[in-house]
């Protein structure tokens, strides 16, 4: 999905075919939309999606798997994150003394690769140019289940993990929106921060990490994504045969079952550090990625916060109370936070602007919002949506976002859903889950 703070996707129906667009044997066409097929592996349960695109001789090919910060538990929390730091590490066909480095490999060729870890997902991907196309798939393939770890590489690596960890806890917008969301969140493991907390970290074994690999690191929990001016039969046939060595595990994949209690009134969060500015933040609870409000949200917060002529910038950053101010609707696979987040100008109180914040959500309530807001909103998002269809690696990105969210197809019906939403929607969302009694609210004091 776009990577603006003040958008997001909804729920759709796939439409189904009844041809596919290629035939392989082992998989069957599930749905087509956007332009992207859909093809369930049937051996193992590997979903597939593919995408020709022929601006380019490149094509992206990425794995996003469901498991984030969300499926940590107590004692656990950053394991994701560190498990993707040691996938780039070795695994059995991609080993250093083969020289077949899995980072040197591909970059030999000229190939882009990373990965990321969120709260709902784990992706890997690479951009290469195709006659090295079958070199990404095996090298996915291979790591998925055939990764190596050893200890002292985790010593290691726990190195570079604590070292962002400490960029975390140096960023003032980060160690704010990390305490909003632990207090926010209190049953729901969107209470801990990806990165984990440090005693997690420090505690990690190479047996963890194992665990926690066997658990979540399966065909069945996986979508591979490859995007690019590919032939169709040819990539599901690599993947066919690099995937296809890989059973289905017979145990099934743990489900996420804690659900956050109702809010029953105001939580606050204050901050004293050293540093040269202070912060304002807000979260109210919305709902999950598939729930039909989530459009009209999108568009509220674009409305508060998108761009010069959104209703806090003009009451904050054009009065001179603020430099900046920033709004997020961008939704997850579970109930998640409506975030507001103001930078204070110097000499300027939180109260004030708090103030200011609520009378603008107020004016909003009661019905001072016009069709023109609406446009305009819709206008931003939709430059923001086209933006993301503009090469192989943000389109795959786009649909690895929506995957995280439940559904692919989110990537395609949100836009759609956004530009329909009416004022009446924008005004039923915001008398629902703007609430004084449901919110948080963050003070950020930066002390020199």
């Amino acid at each position: 999905m776009p990577t603006v703070t003040h958008h997001s996707r909804t729920k759709s129906t796939k439409k189904k075919s009844s041809s596919a667009p290629v035939s392989v044997p082992g998989f069957v066409h599930v749905c087509t939309l956007g332009g992207v097929d859909e093809y369930l592996f049937k051996k193992n349960g590997l979903r597939v999606l593919l995408k020709r695109e022929t601006f380019a001789p490149v094509a992206t090919v990425m794995v996003t798997y469901l498991v984030g910060s969300v499926n940590e538990r107590t004692e656990q929390t950053g394991l994701a994150h560190m498990l993707e730091h040691m996938m780039f590490k070795e695994s059995a066909n991609f080993r250093r003394k083969d020289k077949r480095d899995i980072n040197e490999l591909l970059d030999k060729k000229g190939a882009r690769l990373n990965a990321s870890t969120w709260t709902d997902r784990t992706n890997y991907y690479e951009t290469v140019a195709l006659p090295f196309l079958e070199d990404a798939i095996a090298l996915e393939a291979d790591r998925m289940r055939h990764a190596i770890f050893d200890a002292k590489e985790l010593a290691s690596e726990m190195t570079v993990v604590r070292n962002e960890y400490e960029i975390v806890r140096n960023s003032p917008e980060r160690i704010l929106s990390t305490d909003m969301h632990a207090a926010a969140f209190q049953a729901h493991p969107y209470h801990h921060p990806t990165i984990g907390w440090l005693s997690d970290i420090t505690s990690y074994t190479v047996q963890k990490l194992v665990d926690f690999y066997d658990m979540y690191y399966r065909p069945d929990n996986a979508v591979v994504s490859v995007v690019g001016d590919i032939d169709l039969a040819t990539t599901l046939r690599l993947i066919k045969t690099y995937f296809g060595v890989h059973a289905k595990p017979k145990r099934p994949i743990p489900v996420v079952l804690s659900e956050e209690p109702a809010q029953e009134g105001e939580r606050r969060v204050s901050i004293v550090r050293p540093g040269t500015y202070d912060i304002l933040s807000f979260m109210w609870k919305k709902p999950s990625a598939l729930h039909p409000d989530i459009p009209a949200l999108i568009v509220l917060a674009s409305i508060l916060g998108g761009g010069h002529a959104s209703a806090l910038f003009r009451a904050l950053v054009d009065t001179g109370l603020a430099s900046d101010v920033s709004v997020s609707a961008y939704p997850f696979r579970y109930e998640s936070g409506f975030e507001i987040m103001v930078t204070l100008a110097p000499g300027v109180a939180h109260t004030t602007v708090e103030t200011i914040v609520m009378q603008t959500i107020d004016a909003i309530k009661t019905g001072e919002i016009t069709e023109t807001d609406i446009v305009r909103a819709q206008h931003m998002l939709k430059t923001a949506y086209a933006s993301e269809a503009g090469s192989t690696a943000s389109f795959s990105d786009m649909l690895c976002e929506a995957i995280a969210g439940g559904d692919w197809s989110l990537a395609f019906t949100i836009p759609k859903r956004v530009a329909t939403v009416t004022r009446e929607d924008v005004l039923t969302v915001v008398r629902t889950y703007i609430s004084d009694t449901t919110k948080t609210v963050g003070h950020y004091h930066g002390q020199s």
